[in-house]
């Protein structure tokens, strides 16, 4: 059932993000793990806040969002992932799913 409910999460934000890139973007969704207890919403409300970045995040199963990010290259999604998302509280692991380097 948990497989089943990713893959529906990861459906849904491929098709809610399929905005047109703009030139030499990099685009990833990435899964965020949240540790038991922590608010799921402080991870979504940073993706309001990114530098060179934009995204979206949903939350749909307790300790796990599911976001999709665009960043004007790959060092700037690098920053956002391991800098901006990866020191909040309550965020034990970050997977990238799908990654798009340099998209037209």
């Amino acid at each position: 059932m948990r497989t089943i409910s990713a893959a529906m999460m990861v459906a849904a934000v491929v098709l809610a993000y399929s905005s047109t890139a703009s030139a030499q973007t990099t685009r990833a969704y990435i899964l965020i793990e949240m540790k038991a207890g922590s608010e799921t919403q402080d991870a979504i409300s940073v993706f309001g806040r990114l530098g060179n970045c934009k995204g979206i995040a949903q939350s749909l199963m307790p300790n796990e969002v599911i976001a999709a990010i665009e960043c004007n290259d790959l060092a700037s999604l690098n920053q956002s992932l391991t800098t901006e998302l990866g020191r909040l509280k309550g965020v034990s692991r970050i997977t990238p799913i799908v990654l798009y380097p340099g998209l037209h």
